[in-house]
C-alpha cells in the first residue's frame, strides 16, 4: 500500500487526479524546500526518504518491519487499526492460553506444559509490546507529530529553528478530529478539482457548478477550510448555496 510517496514532477504532471501542493502543509519562507540526495524529488515539509522503500514518504512516520512497508501519510489510520487487531488477538490468545493450564507440585505437570506456558509468556511479551506502541501512537496522533520527528527533534532544520517545541500542535481534541475527518475532506477537495478541470476542458460549460470561476472560488474555499471546526463545514454550505442559486438564476 502506497503509504504517501511523494512524485517526482514527471509523474505530478502525468497523474493530474492528485493534487500533491494541497496535501502537504505550507512551507515557512525562511525554509527552503531541498531535494533528496537519493531520489532527487523535491522534499515537502515532514517527508522523509526510506532507504529500504527507496522513496520519499510524506508525513514519514517509520519503516515497519512487520507489514515491510513505510507508515506515513496514507496509511498511519490503517496501521493504528493494525494494532488494535493485533492487541485484541494477542489478548484472546493468552486467555485461550491460560484457561489451559492446570497447576500442579510437581515435575511432570511442568513436563506436560511447559509449550502452553512459553507460549502463555510469549503472548504477555508481546501483548505489553503492541499495547505500548499503540498507545505511543496514539498520543503522537493526538500530538501531530511522528515517531521520526519525536526521536529526531534536534535533527530537523524546521524543528530545530522553530520557537515553539511542536508547531504542529493544535491541541488534543482538534487534531483528532482532523485525523478522523482527513481522508474524506481529500476526497472532497479530489472530487472539485477534477470537476474544475472538466469544466475549462469543456470551454467553461456549467458542470453542477455556476462557471468555471465559481468552481475555482469553491475549490479555494476548500482549500482555506479548518478541518474539523464547525465555521469551516458552515463556509463550505454558504458557498455551494451561493453556487447552486446562481445556477438557477441563469
Amino acid at each position: 500500500m502506497d503509504p504517501g510517496f511523494v512524485k517526482s514532477e514527471e509523474e505530478v504532471e502525468a497523474d493530474k487526479s492528485e493534487e500533491q501542493s494541497m496535501l502537504t502543509p505550507q512551507v515557512p519562507s525562511n525554509i527552503k524546500m531541498r531535494r533528496c540526495g537519493y531520489c532527487m524529488v523535491k522534499q515537502p515539509m515532514r517527508a522523509k526518504h526510506c532507504q529500504l522503500c527507496q522513496h520519499c514518504v510524506r508525513r514519514y512516520d517509520h519503516h515497519c518491519p512487520w507489514i515491510e512497508n513505510c507508515v506515513g501519510e496514507k496509511n498511519h489510520p490503517l496501521f493504528i487499526v493494525y494494532l488494535s487487531v493485533q492487541l485484541v488477538v494477542l489478548l484472546w490468545g493468552g486467555h485461550v492460553a491460560w484457561s489451559g493450564l492446570y497447576f500442579e507440585q510437581s515435575w511432570e505437570w511442568l513436563q506436560h506444559n511447559i509449550l502452553l506456558l512459553m507460549s502463555f509468556l510469549m503472548i504477555v511479551i508481546f501483548t505489553i509490546v503492541v499495547l505500548l506502541l499503540l498507545i505511543s501512537h496514539l498520543y503522537l496522533i493526538s500530538c501531530n507529530t511522528t515517531t521520526w520527528e519525536f526521536m529526531s527533534h534536534h535533527r530537523i532544520s524546521y524543528l530545530r529553528h522553530s520557537e515553539l517545541e511542536n508547531p504542529f500542535d493544535q491541541g488534543h481534541k482538534n487534531q483528532t478530529s482532523k485525523r478522523c475527518l482527513e481522508t474524506k475532506s481529500k476526497s472532497l477537495k479530489t472530487v472539485c478539482s477534477l470537476r474544475v478541470r472538466r469544466a475549462t476542458s469543456s470551454g467553461g460549460v456549467r458542470t453542477g457548478f455556476c462557471d468555471v470561476n465559481s468552481s475555482s472560488k469553491l475549490l479555494m474555499s476548500v482549500g482555506s477550510l479548518k478541518v474539523g471546526t464547525k465555521g469551516g463545514f458552515r463556509v463550505l454550505a454558504n458557498k455551494a448555496s451561493q453556487s447552486i442559486s446562481c445556477k438557477r438564476r441563469k
